[in-house]
């Protein structure tokens, strides 16, 4: 299996890069389109705002690419993920629209969730784990796609899944055994 990570130029790819590097020794870092063509699983990182996040895939054409996909392994994680969905309240650009749903703001005071939190899903892989968070926006519960959920004052989606694309709003590289093992299992499942 051929595991790339896009390389966006933002946030996390060094720390995402090396935790997939331990678990894919072959994991290769996605700068051009050809990188892109030669990869099975694709992961999209990133510690960013919604806005900048989406005018890096499309400055790098990845935004078409990745939008349209239908045979790759597509793994958002963090703003990765939140820019599968339709828009966010971050920002005025477009989403991939992978997830017909918009991003909302946390209600609660502070409203950026940092820390550990537990996730639940009916699978026991990561049902009743700890798995660390630092985000503002959130997806919310939506039972087509939803595959694990936490609460931050209120229950949001943390883990969703659609066809081929996935999306992580925690950050698996920062969440140590757990974040791991959740690694393994979407790059096999």
């Amino acid at each position: 299996m051929r595991v790339g990570l896009l390389n966006l130029d933002v946030g996390n790819i060094k720390s995402v890069f090396n935790v997939l590097k331990n678990k894919n020794k072959n994991i290769k870092l996605i700068e051009t389109i050809q990188d892109y063509e030669n990869q099975d699983i694709i992961f999209v990182s990133g510690v960013a705002s919604f806005d900048n996040q989406i005018k890096k895939l499309k400055e790098k054409n990845f935004f078409d690419l990745i939008k349209n996909e239908k045979n790759k392994k597509i793994i958002g994680i963090c703003s990765g993920m939140q820019i599968m969905f339709n828009s966010s309240l971050e920002g005025v650009e477009k989403g991939l629209g992978i997830f017909n749903e918009n991003l909302k703001k946390f209600s609660i005071e502070p409203n950026t969730h940092i820390g550990w939190n537990k996730v639940f899903s009916d699978d026991n892989n990561i049902n009743d784990k700890e798995f660390y968070f630092c985000h503002s926006y959130y997806a919310p519960i939506n039972k087509d796609y939803l595959f694990a959920k936490s609460n931050y004052g209120e229950d949001f989606s943390c883990i969703v899944k659609k066809n081929n694309f996935y999306g992580i709003q925690f950050h698996p590289e920062k969440s140590g055994k757990n974040g791991s093992i959740i690694l393994e299992y979407i790059i096999n499942h």
